[in-house]
């Protein structure tokens, strides 16, 4: 069986820990927990219970954690897991040579961080800013201050960060939001406007690991989504100002957040052993680099470690409540051995009465195997569930973060219990089962009893509180359930910029209506619909029939 560790807590970017601080907690990741930890005692009495296993500690976290004493580290921190991914993923599609997601007006314009180590969330706000003008057909500029003052770790705003905590952030619903909401104040605080809204909901992420490697494979994600929020190793000696160009045969540098927006296989920086280079969105400044951009050579040593990408968002009036038990996304991964299912179980209380549309939980492989299910009421004293209400089944081809629509919609009853269960299943690895667990320094995390539920056969279920380790007393597994909205009031046909209501829209209307639509508190259908317009020039008729954002149709 393999060695199973506590998780490390991180450090703050830029921040020295205090002498002694390192040695406690290299000595508390030595203490090993769930050898020997049975999921059922139902599942004794038929012969050798299946054994409970966590993946160690990713080493590059450890290695940047050693030096965290003696060296001011930059704005991005290694992750604390790899995801597991399957080059053979890439072999879809004739890719071209060059490829820029600029030319196809793909790429939000270029930011500034300043000298706050924020570099991540500008990555991370950049592939989310693409994927909202892939999906709705405008950029929107999203805040990075509210995302740096609110992700909930435990380190300041400008201590660094890495996707994992951009990932939490968004799949809790927490953000985003755009700038003109919370402007950019990395010194001062989150200031969020008054009547502020969530400009999207997170369905679906793609997560890369051990990335550098898998050039194909990133090649095509690009190609059919869109901009990958990544890593690197920067050091100033590297960068070749005159081409543009980074190439440095080690890790040597600091931590930093860039966004890949394409690659350019004839691209040769000087040093490098070939030619091929990504195209890469930096953060600082428009007047940096080539506007804003630089090429990173394919085989720097020290880069595109860890990627992610945004595939799919919702409008927020597309769901209602969500429920969770894992802000801070997944610390640790478990499971029984490979090829085995792994189920989990969270036991949620119905708010109000609803319905229950959509499960939501992570992959760390590709190709997991999952199934997923609603039951009837809490965990039953002897481990069972309730009756099954509904269930479905698939496949995650990409490791991240997925959203399941249920083949139909579970209706919950205010203040009742109710159950979701998922399993997980990989041919390759073992660990399945997403975690969220506290670590102290990095993730104050909490979990109460009757809240979380582990099995090893999807037939008895024990308590995750109940593993009776050091260091495990609070892990909730991360399983959501989103709820449908409320019944909404009809919506009037008329745009809110349609001021004579006729049902026609002019450029003079939509131009005033956009400069002040936050501050009339109008749902995002309808101000996508007028960027749409503003965007296209013209005047508009109304048509109920067309899909938004394009319902409104040139005369």
């Amino acid at each position: 069986m393999p060695d199973v560790f506590l998780l490390l807590p991180a450090a703050p970017c830029r921040i020295r820990r205090q002498p002694g601080m390192l040695l406690f907690l290299l000595c508390v990741m030595l203490s090993p927990f769930l050898s020997g930890f049975s999921p059922a005692a139902a599942q004794e009495d038929s012969g050798a219970a299946p054994v409970l296993i966590a993946e160690p500690i990713n080493p590059d976290f450890l290695k940047w954690l050693e030096t965290a004493e003696s060296v001011t580290h930059g704005g991005y921190v290694p992750a604390l897991f790899d995801y597991h991914n399957d080059p053979g993923q890439s072999q879809k599609a004739v890719l071209p040579a060059r490829f820029d997601l600029r030319d196809s007006g793909a790429v939000s314009p270029v930011k500034n961080q300043g000298t706050c180590g924020s570099c991540w969330a500008f990555a991370a706000c950049s592939a989310l800013e693409g994927c909202m003008k892939k999906q709705w057909g405008f950029f929107p500029d999203l805040s990075e201050n509210h995302l740096i003052h609110t992700h909930g770790f435990l380190w300041p705003p400008c201590g660094g960060g890495n996707n994992e905590m951009a990932l939490a952030y968004l799949a809790r619903w927490g953000g985003p939001y755009l700038e003109t909401d919370d402007p950019y104040t990395p010194g001062t605080g989150s200031h969020l406007r008054e009547g502020a809204r969530v400009q999207a909901l997170l369905l679906q992420a793609s997560m890369f690991s051990a990335s550098y490697g898998q050039i194909s494979l990133l090649k095509q994600y690009l190609y059919e989504h869109g901009a990958l929020a990544t890593s690197m190793m920067w050091a100033d000696a590297f960068y070749n100002s005159a081409e543009n160009g980074y190439y440095a045969a080690g890790s040597a540098g600091e931590g930093h957040g860039i966004t890949l927006i394409g690659w350019d296989d004839t691209k040769w920086i000087a040093g490098a052993p070939a030619s091929g280079a990504w195209i890469c969105k930096n953060s600082w400044g428009a007047g940096w680099g080539d506007n804003g951009s630089f090429y990173l050579s394919f085989y720097d040593g020290g880069s595109v470690k860890s990627c992610m990408g945004i595939d799919k968002l919702a409008q927020p009036e597309n769901y209602g409540t969500l429920y969770s038990y894992d802000p801070f996304g997944v610390v640790l991964k478990i499971g029984y051995a490979a090829n085995a299912p792994a189920f989990g179980a969270n036991v949620f209380t119905a708010e109000k009465d609803e319905k229950i549309s959509a499960l939501a939980t992570l992959a760390i492989a590709d190709n997991t195997v999952y199934t997923a299910a609603v039951y009837e009421g809490a965990i039953r004293a002897d481990g069972t569930t309730g009756a099954l209400l509904a269930e479905t089944s698939g496949i995650f081809e990409r490791a991240g973060y997925h959203t399941i629509t249920l083949p139909h919609p579970v209706s919950v009853s205010a203040g009742q219990p109710f159950t979701v269960v998922v399993s997980w299943k990989n041919s390759t690895i073992s660990t399945v089962m997403p975690i969220e667990a506290p670590v102290p320094g990095y993730i104050p995390a909490e979990a109460e009893r009757g809240q979380s539920y582990l099995s090893a056969d999807g037939l008895f279920f024990s308590e995750a509180q109940d593993i009776g380790k050091p260091g495990l007393e609070n892990i909730n597994i991360c399983i959501k359930a989103l709820a449908d909205p409320d019944p909404a009031e009809p919506v009037e046909m008329p745009h809110p910029a349609d001021t004579n209501k006729n049902g026609t829209l002019t450029e003079a209307e939509v131009h005033p209506y956009v400069a002040q639509w936050q501050s009339q508190h109008v749902s995002m259908t309808f101000a996508l619909r007028a960027l749409y317009l503003l965007q296209h020039g013209g005047d508009y008729y109304y048509d109920p029939e067309t899909p938004l954002p394009q319902g409104w149709l040139p005369k």
